[in-house]
């Protein structure tokens, strides 16, 4: 039976897990006509007269909007967990990087970070919910879409395709010789790295969740053992049929269900 934090949290999860599909959804629909969305040179061209639509200006708003409320739920009302420090930084320099960006008009880079972040986030919490209601396979199977998606978007195509083009040699258009756009773009790329090393930490705790998974593997784990017992503790519980049976189906039997096991776990 699940017990009240685990209904707190998985509530908690179900409400990030549908807020983070919805927006990602918005901002894939918004941003993939756009031809910045494909290539990385257009996201400072124009720059600083870029013009912001009204579908992504309410995605802006409704994004800060989000992680502000986040920062004030982490203080309050939602569970507290041990990365709450590094958590709280993450929220603080996305709500910083939403506000700069848009205050700066560095619109089109910021929709393309916001994008790459909101698409990892839809996996762990979609992982989240099914282990706080005790689906393990399927919360591994979620868990091992988040990993994947958070080492090909933030640990590879954001650094070397997004914190490239901003950091690239080609940035005339930048105008960072000038005093006042040196300062803007090098803020930016600041806030970027900073992103980045968040990325880097949590993912040396991703990795570390992979090994113990597939170390023990849990509760998949124990109801295979579960059964073994049960099946050893039927079929041992006669003699006649201990002395009959005990040289020909039960070693097969119990190897077969050994295999079984170490084969899952391997699977999974």
């Amino acid at each position: 039976m699940a017990t009240r934090a685990k209904v707190v949290k998985c509530s908690e999860s179900l409400w990030k897990l549908t807020y983070y599909a919805t927006v990602e959804a918005c901002i894939l629909k918004i941003s993939y006509q756009e031809t910045w969305f494909r290539d990385t040179k257009e996201y400072f061209k124009g720059w600083p007269n870029q013009e912001l639509g009204l579908p992504l200006k309410l995605l802006y708003m409704g994004q800060c909007g989000f992680y502000t409320y986040s920062i004030g739920a982490l203080l309050t009302w939602e569970t507290r967990r041990k990365d709450f420090s590094v958590m709280m930084a993450h929220h603080v320099i996305i709500v910083l990087l939403i506000g700069y960006s848009y205050i700066t008009c560095f619109f089109r880079i910021g929709s393309i970070i916001l994008a790459l972040h909101d698409a990892s986030d839809v996996f762990l919490e979609a992982a989240k919910v099914f282990k706080y209601s005790e689906k393990e396979l399927a919360a591994s199977v979620f868990f091992g879409f988040f990993a994947v998606s958070w080492l090909i978007l933030r640990l590879i195509f954001f650094p070397f395709w997004v914190i490239r083009s901003s950091s690239g040699s080609d940035l005339s258009f930048l105008m960072v010789a000038c005093s006042q756009s040196s300062v803007l773009y090098y803020v930016l790329n600041t806030m970027l790295l900073m992103l980045f090393v968040f990325h880097l930490y949590w993912w040396v705790m991703i990795c570390a969740m992979i090994r113990r998974q597939l170390k023990n593997r849990g509760k998949v784990g124990e109801h295979i053992r579960s059964v073994i017992w049960l099946i050893q503790n039927l079929l041992f519980r006669r003699k006649a049929f201990e002395s009959r049976m005990s040289n020909t189906i039960i070693p097969h039997l119990i190897t077969c269900i050994m295999c079984l096991q170490h084969y899952l776990v391997v699977l999974v």
